[in-house]
């Protein structure tokens, strides 16, 4: 997806019915900007705050749509990782009226694991060992070029 322009660059681009292909935006977006920033017509974000994903506070933009069609009322929620412009949480509800009869359904999504916002640790004996080796493998070239120098007839 062209996050710029909000245009979908592969074909048979899926999801949720109504999602609008916002699975993405533009990152470092804030609240009034748009969420394809060369899109004249691009959404606006309506507002950022800071939400908990996956164990970690995230500062998140927030885009609500609603829309009456044909008696059908459609409430949507979406949430974006400010960061990285990735969609984290996704809320529709969805009201239809036919006389007396009334039906609603929700559906959701919410990102449950990430690996990007995780912080890679290493332990100190790993750190260590890597030491150790560089220091042995820079003596046992530095003795060879020292033996190698001894051993050449000038």
């Amino acid at each position: 997806m062209n996050v710029g322009t909000g245009m979908a660059s592969i074909s048979g681009y899926g999801g949720p019915a109504g999602a609008n292909n916002f699975y993405f935006m533009a990152r470092n977006v804030g609240m009034m900007g748009r969420m394809f920033p060369s899109a004249n017509n691009s959404p606006i974000i309506n507002d950022t705050l800071m939400m908990t994903y996956a164990g970690e506070q995230r500062l998140t933009n927030h885009l609500t749509t609603s829309t009456i069609q044909n008696g059908i009322m459609v409430n949507s929620d979406f949430y974006f990782d400010q960061a990285t412009g990735m969609m984290v949480e996704w809320r529709q509800e969805t009201v239809q009226t036919n006389g007396n009869l009334q039906t609603n359904s929700t559906q959701m999504m919410k990102i449950a694991s990430s690996s990007v916002w995780a912080v890679p640790e290493f332990p100190s004996s790993i750190l260590v060992s890597v030491f150790i080796a560089t220091v042995f493998v820079s003596t046992v070239v530095a003795v060879g070029i020292a033996k190698f120098r001894r051993l050449r007839p000038q």
